[in-house]
């Protein structure tokens, strides 16, 4: 299963750490960017503003989930 999460808070972190320890998660993306962990595929932060392109590149890329972390 390919995962996009959003948002860059504490809470994020932890469902990005757990999603890539499941054996089920092929992929995880980040929007925005993370570099404080490895193996993500990170979004270009453009994305946030542009809504459709960003649910193009979710379609493209076969994104099965997305999970959206901040409240706003």
């Amino acid at each position: 299963m390919k995962v996009l999460v959003i948002g860059s808070g504490c809470r994020e972190h932890a469902l990005i750490k757990s999603l890539k320890e499941d054996p089920k998660t092929e992929q995880v993306y980040t929007l925005p960017e993370r570099v404080s962990l490895k193996g993500l595929k990170n979004l270009p932060s453009s994305l946030l503003n542009h809504p459709k392109e960003l649910a193009d590149y979710l379609l493209n890329e076969g994104i099965d989930l997305t999970v959206i972390g901040p409240e706003q």
